[in-house]
């Protein structure tokens, strides 16, 4: 069966290189949403963690959502909109912090290099 997901986008392998996702996935898996929930709350935990890069991040989300699109149900899309903001909003909270805190050491670093300056 083809794949339109690249093999080298698969969620697991960016988590983890010794785990291996069977591909293509079972089509009609009745607790889809559920597996993708866990995986992107891995993603994001580890992301979190500082495990993951923010781009690696991206990537192993993407990959995620690329193993579930063809699966959901009309019905369904409501609830995985939900899962992806959230998940967005968890992940772009993070970076905001990352980048005040980048701010502020890069702040402090200027004001002691001029207190050293001036002495």
């Amino acid at each position: 069966m083809y794949s339109r997901r690249p093999k080298n986008l698969s969620t697991l392998s960016v988590l983890s290189p010794t785990k291996k996702r069977q591909w293509p996935c079972r089509a009609y898996e009745p607790k889809f949403m559920e597996v993708y929930k866990r995986e992107t709350q891995e993603i994001v935990n580890r992301f979190l963690g500082h495990r993951l890069t923010f781009p690696n991040c991206i990537a192993a989300l993407d990959a995620a959502l690329a193993g579930l699109v063809p699966k959901p149900k009309p019905d369904q899309l409501p609830e995985l909109r939900a899962v992806m903001l959230a998940n967005n909003a968890r992940v772009m909270a993070e970076m905001e912090k990352r980048e005040r805190a980048r701010k502020a050491n890069a702040k402090v670093r200027a004001d002691a290099k001029n207190r050293h300056a001036s002495n």
